[in-house]
């Protein structure tokens, strides 16, 4: 074997490793991030986002998801797989994972319109909702200043007695 036979066959083991693939992809997109390969758009506690993809010729949604906090959307676009040639010649393949999951299948699909009649838009959603506050019967927290001691205070107050005494038990 050549050494120019070694190398095309190389090229080729590796085309077909990396097609094998359902898809790879980072922060910005896919391995070799592009418009068209795969995009991944991440959600936080504190950027949670919403992604909708509108059909620009009539305004209509045809899909639209909150992506949950520490959860990411990764999305590919197959152009011809659709159903129809003309109003969705397109597939999106889609799938909801943990941050950071980079590699696995779409396991969701839907036909869609082509890539000149659609539009993906990315919002960062408003009033992010935060974990509920602990219940009225939990235990107070010792750093607020309705449960300190009266010498920890700005008033003052005298000293405990008994240095084995604990400070906040009062």
């Amino acid at each position: 074997m050549t050494f120019r036979s070694v190398i095309a066959l190389t090229g080729l083991l590796s085309a077909a490793w990396l097609s094998g693939c359902n898809y790879h992809s980072t922060s910005n997109g896919g391995m070799w991030s592009y418009t068209g390969g795969p995009q991944t758009i991440a959600s936080t506690e504190t950027v949670q986002k919403t992604v909708r993809m509108v059909d620009r010729r009539s305004g209509e949604v045809f899909f639209s998801i909150d992506i949950p906090p520490g959860k990411q959307l990764t999305y590919d676009f197959d152009r011809g797989d659709g159903d129809d040639q003309v109003y969705t010649p397109d597939l999106l393949r889609y799938e909801v994972k943990e941050i950071g999951d980079r590699n696995g299948s779409l396991s969701n699909a839907m036909t869609v319109p082509g890539e000149a009649s659609r539009m993906v838009e990315v919002y960062v959603r408003q009033g992010v909702q935060y974990a509920n506050q602990p219940p009225e019967a939990a235990a107070l927290r010792t750093d607020q200043a309705a449960d300190r001691p009266d010498w920890w205070t700005p008033r003052g107050g005298a000293l405990p007695e008994n240095s084995s005494h604990k400070i906040y038990d009062n």
